[in-house]
């Protein structure tokens, strides 16, 4: 149920969520038609496994869906700011209004009065704290407002957001005829795309290419990108977002949506 001049917002937090949900899905999916492939190797003197995943490319309409995912949230946030002045003026035609993200003072102070024209001063208020510039002075790049506006202009101004799937705890066991067992585990990410080699800490006369090979571990979408999202799972980096959102901004803002008590709502 949403309040007077908050549809738009809450409709597309909404289909944000309906995205992010959808990529968890079909990466699930992905990932369970790919093929790990483990080969043992050995040259007399060493032994190692060759490793490598078929069909490791993830589908570029992933990226489709985090540019949709992030634009729907970014919309939000210009259409809240709408909101909150047609509250007082229904008859406002948001001109030149947005909901600003500031990564310095300077850019606040040359923007603000512009972008958050209409708007109540508390609500001003509000949105100021809110700033990149202020609420991360040190790092604003990684405030999760400047990363949902670094996702949404690359997207929107320069190509879909590609992924990458890696593992990140991948774990081999490799049971040897003697008897003995081996344990690789990895120490860095493995990307998908990539042939890797694995060095096994046995004697080589004990392995055949029939012995036993047991995997464990955990595959994951990121974003190709660098930036401060590092190698977190895409769904982690966008739920927090998400959540961000939600919780920090548009929660917060909807009293400001409320007719004072005692008045006529209109």
């Amino acid at each position: 149920m949403s309040l007077p001049w908050m549809e738009s917002a809450d409709a597309k937090m909404a289909r944000a969520k309906e995205h992010l949900d959808t990529l968890y899905a079909e990466a699930g999916v992905f990932f369970e038609r790919t093929r790990r492939n483990f080969i043992l190797k050995s040259n007399g003197h060493e032994a190692w496994i060759v490793h490598y995943v078929e069909d490791s490319v993830p589908p570029i309409r992933f990226g489709v869906l985090v540019g949709e995912c992030v634009f729907n949230m970014r919309s939000a946030l210009d259409n809240l700011v709408c909101g909150l002045i047609r509250t007082k003026n229904p008859r406002a035609p948001c001109k030149g209004t947005q909901f600003p993200i500031s990564s310095t003072e300077e850019q606040w102070e040359k923007n603000w009065q512009k972008y958050l024209k209409g708007v109540e001063q508390a609500a001003q208020k509000l949105i100021r704290d809110l700033q990149p510039c202020f609420r991360m002075s040190a790092a604003p790049e990684d405030d999760p407002l400047s990363i949902l506006n670094v996702l949404c202009n690359r997207d929107k101004h320069r190509a879909v957001t590609l992924m990458l799937a890696y593992s990140h705890d991948l774990t081999v066991t490799v049971h040897a005829n003697d008897g003995k067992v081996h344990t690789w585990k990895a120490t860095e990410p493995l990307y998908a795309r990539d042939v890797h080699t694995l060095p096994l800490d046995l004697d080589p006369t004990t392995i055949q290419s029939s012995a036993r090979v047991e995997t464990s571990g955990t595959d994951v979408l990121i974003i190709q990108e660098n930036g401060p999202w590092g190698q977190r799972p895409v769904w982690s980096v966008l739920t927090e977002l998400y959540e961000y959102v939600r919780d920090r901004v548009v929660i917060p803002l909807k009293p400001f949506f409320l007719a004072p008590p005692g008045s006529k709502e209109t």
